[in-house]
C-alpha cells in the first residue's frame, strides 16, 4: 500500500512493514499502520519499521506534546520493532529510543547489501536493563557476496577458522556465491573495522571494533564518533535532553572537548550534566579516564536552543556527532 513515492506500507504475512523516507509525518504513517491492522482482525499487531535512525529521532523530538503521546499509545497498542537501515544504531542509542518511544526490540545492522547482513538483535528486555552491556559481535546469517577483510595491504576472504584474530576493514565484494541474484557492488568499503572471530555451524562472527576514518587524538588518548555517541545518547536518556554533538577545540595549550545539547526539559544545572558525562567518558576508555582524571584535557557542556543544533535541520540530521576544530596541526 503506497502513501507516496517515498514511504511504503505493506502487509507481510499477519504484520506490517513500515518504511518511513524523509519529508513525511512519522504519526500520520504510524497511524495508518494502526487502521490497517484494526480493519484485519486476524494480524497479530507487529509492525516492524525500517529506517534511518537519525531520522526516526528528529521525528521524535519534534513532535508536541500530544501528538508525542499519540504516538506512544499506537506503539503501546501494537508490537513495534525496529529494524535499522542506512547506519548503525548501537545498544546506548537503542535504549534512548526505547525511553521515548515503548518498542520491543531493535535489529541492529553491522553491513548489509543484497543478500549480505551481520546482524545482532536487542530486545525489549535488554532495552530496559541498565546492566546490559553491548558486545559488538554481529551475526553474518546469509552472504551470497563475498565479504573480504582488509589487512596489511591485502584483503582476506575467511572461509574457515584459520584467519581467527584477523583485523582490518570490512570489504564487500561483487564475487556472487551460490548463484545469487543479487545486485553486485564492486569493492564497497564499509570504513568498519572488525575483526573475525571465526565459523560456527554456518554463521560467521565478526567483532565490531570501530570506524576506520573517525578516529580523533584527544590528549593523549583517542576519541572515535561511536564514543561520543555512547555519550550523548546515555547523557540525554539519563537528563531528559534533546540530541547534541561535540565539539573539540584547542585552548591554551589544551584540546577542549565541548558538548552542546538541547535543553528539552533538563530541569538540573551545568555541573550535574558535566559530572554524568565525566562518569561516562571515564568508563569508556583508560586512556580517556586518564586524561581528564590528570586534567590533560578540559570539557565544557552548553545547554542550547533546538535551532543550534544541526541535527534538528531536515539538510543536517546526519551531520557528524563530532567536529574536530583545532585544525590538522594538532592531529
Amino acid at each position: 500500500m503506497s502513501l507516496n513515492p517515498i514511504v511504503f506500507i505493506s502487509e507481510v504475512g499477519e504484520s506490517v512493514e513500515l518504511n518511513p523516507g524523509p519529508g513525511q509525518s512519522l504519526l500520520e504513517i504510524f497511524k495508518k499502520c494502526n487502521d490497517i491492522i484494526n480493519s484485519h482482525p486476524t494480524m497479530n499487531k507487529k509492525i516492524f519499521v525500517t529506517a534511518l535512525p537519525s531520522l526516526l529521532f528528529r521525528e521524535i523530538y519534534n513532535l508536541d506534546n500530544q501528538s508525542r503521546q499519540e504516538l506512544i499509545d499506537i506503539v503501546r497498542k501494537n508490537e513495534v520493532y525496529i529494524s535499522v537501515g542506512g547506519e548503525p544504531l548501537n545498544l546506548e542509542r537503542s535504549k534512548l529510543l526505547y525511553s521515548l518511544i515503548p518498542i520491543k526490540g531493535v535489529l541492529n545492522f553491522l553491513a548489509s547489501t543484497e543478500r549480505v547482513c551481520g546482524s545482532k538483535f536487542y530486545s525489549e528486555e535488554m532495552l530496559k536493563s541498565e546492566g546490559t552491556q553491548d558486545t559488538s559481535i554481529f551475526k553474518i546469517s546469509r552472504y551470497n557476496n563475498e565479504l573480504g577483510i582488509y589487512s596489511d595491504g591485502q584483503v582476506h576472504y575467511p572461509s574457515n577458522n584459520k584467519l581467527k584474530g584477523l583485523e582490518g576493514e570490512l570489504l564487500l565484494t561483487s564475487k556472487g556465491l551460490n548463484n545469487c541474484d543479487c545486485v553486485p557492488i564492486i569493492n564497497y568499503n564499509t570504513k568498519e573495522k572488525v575483526r573475525f572471530l571465526g565459523i560456527d555451524k554456518n554463521y560467521m562472527y565478526l567483532e565490531f571494533l570501530g570506524r576506520t576514518n573517525k578516529l580523533v587524538n584527544f590528549s593523549v588518548s583517542k576519541l572515535d564518533d561511536i564514543i561520543i555517541d555512547d555519550v550523548l545518547a546515555f547523557t540525554s536518556r539519563k537528563l531528559n535532553l534533546g540530541e547534541g554533538y561535540a565539539e573539540i577545540t584547542r585552548e591554551n595549550g589544551l584540546d577542549k572537548m565541548t558538548f552542546y545539547f538541547y535543553k528539552n526539559e533538563f530541569k538540573g544545572n551545568k555541573e550535574e550534566l558535566v559530572n554524568l558525562i565525566l562518569e561516562k567518558l571515564s568508563k569508556e576508555e583508560m586512556e580517556l579516564k586518564y586524561v581528564l582524571d590528570k586534567k590533560l584535557a578540559t570539557l565544557d557542556v552548553e545547554l542550547v536552543d533546538k535551532d543550534q543544533i544541526p541535527f534538528y535541520d531536515p539538510k543536517k540530521f546526519k551531520s557528524p556527532k563530532i567536529l574536530d576544530k583545532r585544525g590538522i596541526e594538532h592531529y
